[in-house]
């Protein structure tokens, strides 16, 4: 009988820890909820606007949710619209961090950026933080961090022109564009643009093992390096001969001895 009690208790538990977690995931106040699938969704992204990083590759290294949302959903501003985030029509929920993760990986991708998951390979380590999420307004950290060195944080805002719109597919389309948007303002912003396309000196080995760079036309140039930082190299061939290079226009790569 004993026995019989303590299963009873653990299976009522059970059902309250359900119960709760199911009355947290759904919008109890919402108009009209719209159905957002990673599938469905396709990069409008023109990649020839972003040449400059073709090829580069980004360690996506996670997407964290601080926003006030409830995890599987977002909002409109008056919280009259509730979007449902999915991987596919047959597929159960997804958080907001998994489906923004692999929702901006599709958009990073379509700029020409490689995105890789589990790598030793790849240009630079980016976490993406949200700090504030509705359909018309997105507000966003990004980290980008070099050799084990955080090298670059700011903080972004991205908005779109408020709608009245009820419509179904148009409300769906339009947190589609948020997503483009997301990449095409970190990837127009010069300061992200030099951040990622300059290599990373740690001025701590300051010129250690550095004996010539690689430039982009292929020509390698090798000396003493007397002046490194982000910016340039200057470099003191056998000859005598002084030459500086941008790390951004000219340098493809560091020769290391």
């Amino acid at each position: 009988m004993m026995k019989l009690k303590i299963i009873m208790i653990i299976f009522i538990i059970y059902l309250f820890v359900i119960s709760a977690f199911l009355c947290g995931c759904t919008p109890v106040t919402v108009d009209n909820v719209i159905d957002l699938n990673r599938e469905r969704y396709v990069s409008k992204i023109d990649p020839l606007k972003f040449e400059q990083y073709h090829g580069k590759r980004i360690l996506l290294s996670s997407i964290q949710d601080q926003s006030d949302n409830n995890n599987f959903y977002y909002y409109n501003p008056q919280r009259t619209i509730g979007y449902k985030l999915n991987y596919s029509d047959s597929s159960m929920q997804q958080p907001i961090a998994s489906y923004y993760w692999y929702a901006l990986k599709k958009a990073f991708q379509s700029a020409g950026i490689k995105v890789v998951e589990h790598s030793p390979y790849y240009d630079a380590e980016l976490t993406l933080i949200l700090h504030s999420l509705t359909d018309e307004e997105i507000q966003f950290e990004i980290d980008l961090i070099k050799s084990d060195k955080l090298t670059y944080n700011k903080y972004y805002v991205v908005r779109l022109p408020t709608v009245e719109s009820s419509n179904a597919e148009m409300l769906e389309k339009r947190a589609y564009a948020m997503l483009d948007s997301i990449v095409t303002t970190i990837l127009n912003d010069p300061d992200f643009q030099k951040a990622l396309l300059t290599p990373f000196v740690d001025v701590e080995q300051k010129y250690k093992n550095i004996e010539g760079v690689v430039l982009y036309n292929g020509e390698v140039i090798r000396g003493e390096i007397i002046e490194m930082n982000t910016d340039i190299i200057k470099i003191r061939a056998k000859n005598g001969r002084v030459m500086s290079y941008s790390f951004i226009k000219e340098v493809e790569s560091l020769i290391k001895k």
